[in-house]
């Protein structure tokens, strides 16, 4: 835990990371845009990375976006982010499958996207998830009781404030709260978070192709729809659950992991309920 300067093998804290992007971008000015799409709660920077070559032979380059860090406590996915994006810009200039990756294509990184709460996590609370929302107070019986924080997971418009999965499959609780003190609580409104809501307005002004955000834990491979079971889009057996099991393939034949794929709605419902029959 001892901040002394950035390192792979580690958890780095939100300041040493940001240090980072700067030098990252500092000494690789032909490779590497830093953007700083929005402010959180907290003043802290919400840093996109654009990372993109210049020897593009497409007709139109497409971009692809990932996002990491959404919920606070989830170190290893601003970690693998981090990894990601080093092995992009290092390796451009002597790798060819990487040369042709950024040619061709425009990566927006976003390593941390909920610092506020990830340094909170750091500090004060390891297993804090939520953003860092000013409290919320509430009188209970004979008690005021005040929480913080939002989870930007449920804050974005999509079916929002909805009772996930709890009509759909025997799950022990909802999707999403509207208890400012739970940890799953969606927020006032729809982007009503700067952190969700700079990601909202940057992606409608840059349009990307592709879309992954890192999580942990579980070995999942989720696809949309994520609000109820057996739901869809056209294009899932054509293209996204095709393209998951191959991107799953992969992984296993390089690492040996095994990766599940499907809706979250659909393996959330299954994984709970192996679980409360072994239990």
């Amino acid at each position: 835990m001892q901040d002394n300067g950035f390192r792979f093998d580690r958890y780095n804290t939100w300041s040493t990371i940001e240090e980072y992007l700067h030098k990252l971008r500092d000494e690789n000015p032909d490779l590497v845009t830093l953007i700083e799409i929005g402010r959180t709660h907290e003043n802290r920077s919400i840093l996109v990375v654009k990372v993109s070559g210049h020897r593009s032979l497409a007709p139109e380059r497409v971009s692809i976006w990932i996002d990491a860090g959404i919920h606070a406590r989830e170190w290893i996915a601003p970690a693998t982010a981090l990894i990601m994006l080093d092995k992009l810009v290092n390796d451009y200039k002597r790798d060819p499958e990487i040369q042709t990756f950024l040619d061709n294509i425009d990566w927006y990184i976003l390593p941390v996207m909920n610092p506020d709460g990830y340094e909170y996590s750091h500090s004060k609370n390891r297993m804090w998830r939520k953003n860092r929302r000013p409290a919320q107070c509430k009188k209970n019986y004979f008690h005021t009781i005040c929480c913080s924080g939002v989870d930007l997971n449920r804050n974005f418009d999509w079916f929002f404030g909805c009772k996930l999965l709890k009509r759909k499959c025997s799950f022990h609780s909802t999707g999403a709260s509207a208890d400012p003190c739970h940890e799953t609580y969606h927020g006032p409104a729809a982007f009503s978070e700067p952190e969700s809501r700079a990601v909202k307005e940057f992606l409608e002004k840059n349009p990307v192709k592709a879309f992954i955000t890192l999580h942990s834990y579980s070995q999942l491979w989720l696809i949309p729809y994520g609000h109820r079971k057996r739901s869809y889009p056209q294009d899932y057996s054509t293209a996204l659950r095709p393209l998951a099991l191959r991107a799953t393939k992969a992984l296993n034949k390089l690492y040996g992991t095994k990766y599940a794929v499907g809706t979250g709605a659909d393996l959330m419902c299954k994984y709970y309920k192996i679980f409360i029959s072994r239990n």
